[in-house]
């Protein structure tokens, strides 16, 4: 996983920015910005080669690393962090002051709430919830300070449909299975088989969703269906410096 020292000459571009004032975010090479993009201020970061869909929304002091792309109509809210390689669909929210450590996968039509964390590698597919103070583990070798053994990362995946409740934990290498529902402050210390209540620490099944609170079956084909093709894929119709100056207009109004 990236070392943080890495990403000090980015942050203190974004200091500079704010202490300028200047109307516009800090945007590095080779960005792909879609239309009707929205900055929510002027002190936030785009690294390279990054991409932002059509109608995103932008919050205050959100840092978006290198090669992270954002899909359309998909709102960062303020002071979030999306380190190196984070794909994060469209319809999406993401809450403030979450991170993600980059090299993760968020889907489409994704409620991620204020304060959770995306650990390195983890997969999220479409229509998952996930309440606030969110902590998934990667690893269970943990070698801080003992370089003579690399650490084994096992990133863990949350299944289409899935509803976490605030202050759970989830252990590396878990599948959190379709449409599971996983009870606040739950500690998921094994796979959790799909239709499952769960809660507790560990979490155990207790029963299953009803059928009546479940995803229509309907948008789960339509989801398998593009899940085949690019599910991330973002269009743009407008040119870089266009949408550059769209982001201006609407810092400034």
């Amino acid at each position: 996983m990236p070392f943080i020292g890495h990403y000090l000459p980015h942050f203190k571009k974004m200091k500079d920015s704010y202490n300028t004032k200047t109307l516009s975010p800090i945007i590095g090479k080779n960005v792909k910005i879609g239309k009707n993009v929205k900055f929510e201020g002027n002190f936030a970061y785009v690294g390279d080669n990054a991409t932002i869909g059509e109608d995103t929304q932008i919050g205050y002091g959100v840092y978006i690393d290198d090669d992270c792309h954002i899909g359309n109509n998909t709102v960062i809210r303020h002071n979030t962090v999306l380190l190196k390689g984070t794909l994060v669909g469209s319809w999406t929210t993401i809450g403030a002051l979450c991170s993600s450590q980059g090299n993760a996968s968020i889907g489409n039509f994704v409620n991620i709430n204020n304060q959770s964390q995306i650990g390195w590698g983890l997969n999220i597919e479409d229509r998952v919830f996930i309440g606030p103070r969110f902590v998934p583990s990667n690893t269970s070798n943990i070698q801080h300070s003992r370089d003579y053994n690399a650490a084994q990362v096992t990133p863990s995946r949350i299944c289409f449909g899935v509803r976490i409740g605030s202050g759970v934990t989830i252990l590396p290498n878990v599948t959190i299975g379709r449409e599971a529902y996983i009870g606040a402050g739950s500690v998921v210390t094994k796979n959790i088989p799909e239709f499952t209540i769960a809660y507790g620490n560990p979490a155990k099944g207790v029963k299953e969703v009803p059928a009546e609170d479940r995803i229509p079956e309907k948008l789960y084909e339509n989801y398998l269906k593009y899940k085949k093709a690019n599910v991330l894929d973002v269009g743009f119709k407008k040119s870089f410096s266009t949408a550059l100056r769209k982001i201006k207009v609407s810092i400034t109004n």
